[in-house]
């Protein structure tokens, strides 16, 4: 899709898209799960595909450990490609699809993370991932608190009085391409889902050392976290390493921790 995308690694031995018709592509690796697909699929359902382009999902099916998602192929250049620098209406046409996705509606049955309930992946809960789905903010919360806990940091506490939003969560320019009509199209959905508007942010300011001028401009026209958000965003980076860290055995939907913890 939008040529030479190369190998995602949010999940063990890492996922490829390889395209195998004129307009079909399949992404394809080991524990790739279904909710990526269901998510991918419930925000292209929702977006006006003139603001935030997203390939169609054909299909999703599992053999032999592997998942497969069979989705339209998408031609045009990934913006890792182009020189975003000369081209700051990239990063203004980014940050409009980003906002557009934000606003699409929340199903009252739907919890924190993927479509699906399914264990989430990203930057925000490390390597390993949660290990385990979120039914409710209070499940997100008390999972980022058990790990803020280890090293006795004070907890997060996610407001309530603001609605979870749909994000992408993982914008680096590879996942983003410019189509030929110049509309903007997002790949890779195997971080996003439902979370606050400010883990976004935090996921910018994280990963900017990678491709500072990109995530700039990006931040530039993001909004201002609110204080209470700001505070937030100082303590998202622990847990995630934490949860790499240190060993934690899942027992259905709870995650359970046998080590005793010090502060490195």
């Amino acid at each position: 899709m939008c040529e030479d995308i190369p190998p995602f690694a949010s999940y063990p031995g890492g996922n490829k898209v390889v395209q195998i018709a004129d307009t079909v592509a399949v992404k394809v690796g080991w524990g790739l799960p279904q909710s990526e697909a269901t998510t991918q699929r419930y925000a292209r359902d929702y977006v006006d595909p003139t603001i935030l382009y997203i390939p169609e999902v054909f299909r999703y099916f599992k053999a032999d450990g592997l998942g497969y998602i069979v989705m339209e192929y998408i031609p045009g250049d990934t913006l890792d490609k182009l020189d975003v620098s000369e081209n700051p209406n990239l990063a203004e046409k980014t940050m409009d699809a980003v906002r557009h996705l934000a606003s699409i509606p929340v199903m009252q049955e739907l919890g924190p993370g993927p479509i699906g309930h399914d264990p989430i992946a990203g930057y925000v809960w490390g390597d390993n991932g949660t290990g385990c789905p979120f039914y409710s903010i209070e499940d997100m919360e008390d999972w980022l608190n058990d790990r803020l806990d280890v090293w006795k940091l004070p907890p997060i506490s996610i407001p309530r009085d603001r609605r979870l939003n749909m994000h992408h969560m993982d914008l680096a320019r590879r996942n983003i391409c410019l189509r030929p009509d110049n509309s903007i199209c997002f790949f890779d959905w195997g971080c996003a889902g439902f979370y606050p508007d400010c883990f976004e942010t935090f996921v910018f300011r994280l990963i900017c050392g990678q491709d500072e001028v990109w995530f700039n401009q990006l931040l530039r026209l993001s909004p201002t976290p609110q204080a209470d958000e700001e505070e937030m965003i100082k303590h998202l980076e622990t847990p995630g390493f934490i949860n790499i860290k240190y060993a934690y055995v899942q027992s259905g939907a709870q995650v359970y921790n046998t080590d005793k913890f010090e502060k490195a």
